[in-house]
């Protein structure tokens, strides 16, 4: 059986933090902090930016993984 360093297990925790924020801001800003501007392009803007920086993060997460 493969052990984690505390290290590694310290590394996954921060990461998994990291996108359970973006989950929750994902949720949260459109539909409680957006909800009172009219046009739609602030949302979509939004999820676009969120999206680009979702894909950022998962290349840094896989970066350096190996099999």
């Amino acid at each position: 059986m493969i052990s984690l360093s505390s290290r590694g297990r310290k590394f996954k925790k921060v990461w998994f933090t990291v996108f359970l924020i973006i989950v929750v801001v994902d949720f949260v800003m459109p539909y409680a902090v957006l909800k009172d501007v009219a046009s739609f392009y602030a949302s979509y803007m939004f999820w676009a930016v969120l999206t680009v920086a979702t894909i950022a993060l998962g290349y840094a997460y896989l970066r350096g993984w190996r099999e």
